[in-house]
């Protein structure tokens, strides 16, 4: 008798949780959903109701000609698309440019940061634009003296407000870091940088942002001639945390300056270690996973001196996202192809000490034969019931502009409850000192914009 209730709780559980790294099948279409709005979506959100927001840009065409501009695209808990948000699911705001990163808040609200001519945008939880948020539900911010301002990822802060990082250029030579803070009305935050935001003269095109638990921000990107990771941490208040690396700033060469590596996600560790993930551009894509240390130094025992590359014999896998679970196991989205073989959505985990997870998927991947034509993969999340989220782009096969947006939901396994949908951040290389970065990043100087 023990032994069949034993083997009757083991079947319960397997069959709740899902054997880890395979499709949710429940979820949409056998484990995917899509929509066939023609864009680009680029960030996903899971609001408190547990609906699943796809944000990005879209290409359509209505009474006024070809648009193009905002789109939202809304899942039910189960994949279907949620006939009850805009029309039919979606939200299109023509000639704002493009979205790049997106939030849900605690009132099921929708935030959205942008590039170009929009910084960021609130939604009313039926998809209607919120008027009560900056200028008719928008915000228009010029950063002087530049010209044009691309800001790639969003956090928020416990507060409400709001942490926005990304380059900038135009009116001086080069690329440069800019940060900014909003408060929740969607005014610049005075107390924030000069004037709500800061700008540095390092030549880095920042990808990801994370915010720390003692409310450190930590930026993510490339160097834009060495072409390495590179990871700057501000304090606060916006200025440099010179604590953290050399003056700020780790730089973390993965190909021996042979090709092009850059950061596509952070995340936070509840340890406070830092993971920063990326793409590694010798010949084919490789995956790299990199741990720092709280002060930026690399953790030695994680992987190979604190860097894991992962590559596969005539393959591509470039990641989009990294997360963290609460048994501090890493997962990582994005897709992945080979020469001759479609390409797919993705997941990877990884075991503390950076070692594949061989019980997740097939020896630590999980790359569905059943979702193919991707074309990027483009964030993820990890939600409160065991579910890994990872988005992407789906490529039309006839040759037309129709691409798709996808969303695939994988199992993980049983593992400590978490707070909430979302979860990324609980809040032979070496490190680079900078010493040999000829005055590229080892000078990081605030820019003097004025009052």
């Amino acid at each position: 008798m023990k032994i069949l209730l034993h083997l009757l709780l083991s079947i319960t559980v397997i069959t709740s949780f899902g054997q880890p790294g395979s499709l949710d099948l429940s979820f949409g279409n056998n484990g995917q959903a899509t929509s066939q709005e023609a864009g680009y979506c680029k960030a996903l959100a899971v609001q408190q109701d547990k609906k699943i927001i796809a944000a990005g840009n879209a290409y359509y065409s209505d009474e006024n000609g070809d648009q193009s501009g905002f789109s939202l695209i809304r899942f039910k808990p189960n994949g279907g698309i949620d006939s009850s948000f805009g029309l039919n699911g979606i939200v299109r705001t023509p000639n704002k440019g493009t979205i790049t990163s997106v939030a849900a808040l605690p009132n099921n609200k929708i935030l959205v940061g942008g590039t170009f001519d929009i910084v960021l945008g609130r939604y009313l939880p039926n998809g209607n634009i919120d008027s009560s948020f900056g200028t008719n539900g928008f915000v228009h911010q010029f950063f002087p003296p530049f010209q044009y301002i691309y800001f790639n990822d969003m956090q928020l802060q416990d507060n409400g407000r709001i942490i926005m990082a990304g380059s900038a250029s135009g009116n001086f030579p080069g690329a440069y870091i800019i940060v900014a803070r909003f408060l929740p009305t969607g005014k610049l935050d005075s107390s924030f940088g000069r004037n709500g935001y800061t700008v540095h003269n390092a030549a880095v095109d920042c990808n990801a942002v994370a915010i720390q638990p003692d409310g450190k921000i930590i930026i993510g990107g490339t160097s834009s001639s060495y072409k390495k990771f590179v990871t700057i941490r501000y304090n606060s208040n916006g200025s440099v945390d010179n604590s953290f690396g050399s003056s700020g700033v780790v730089v973390t060469d993965l190909t021996d300056g042979v090709k092009q590596d850059y950061i596509t996600g952070l995340a936070v560790q509840p340890d406070g270690k830092i993971l920063a993930v990326g793409s590694c551009d010798n010949a084919f894509f490789k995956l790299g996973l990199v741990r720092y240390h709280p002060n930026g130094a690399p953790d030695k025992l994680f992987g190979n001196d604190g860097i894991v590359l992962l590559s596969y014999s005539r393959a591509y896998a470039p990641p989009s996202s990294v997360m963290v679970q609460p048994d501090n196991k890493i997962l990582v989205g994005g897709h992945y192809y080979t020469l001759t073989e479609p390409s797919t959505l993705a997941a990877w985990r990884f075991n503390i000490n950076g070692t594949l997870d061989s019980s997740f998927g097939q020896n630590g991947m999980s790359a569905p034969e059943s979702i193919i034509d991707i074309q990027i993969s483009t964030d993820g999340l990890l939600q409160a019931n065991n579910k890994m989220l990872v988005l992407g782009r789906k490529v039309d096969t006839n040759g037309g502009f129709n691409d798709s947006t996808i969303v695939v939901r994988f199992n993980v396994g049983e593992m400590p409850a978490i707070a909430a949908d979302g979860y990324k951040n609980p809040a032979a290389t070496t490190l680079d000192p900078l010493h040999d970065v000829a005055g590229e990043l080892k000078k990081i100087n605030p820019l003097n914009t004025g009052k």
